[in-house]
């Protein structure tokens, strides 16, 4: 399993290529809200949202 984070200052910038067949971003709470209860992606997005959370974001 991979997991990645990405920090925009907009989307627009963004470009889909051939590797990726559909993306949708989400704010920390809508990731929260989508992912699959009790799975191991929901553990490590949990932990990773709740670690940043806690840290002004830089850019």
């Amino acid at each position: 399993m991979c997991n990645f984070t990405a920090f925009v200052r907009t989307a627009k910038a963004l470009h889909i290529n051939h590797e990726v067949d559909r993306c949708k971003w989400f704010t920390p709470q809508e990731a929260r809200e989508n992912i699959r209860p009790n799975s191991l992606a929901a553990e490590f997005l949990n932990a990773y949202l709740d670690e940043v959370g806690n840290k002004p974001m830089e850019m």
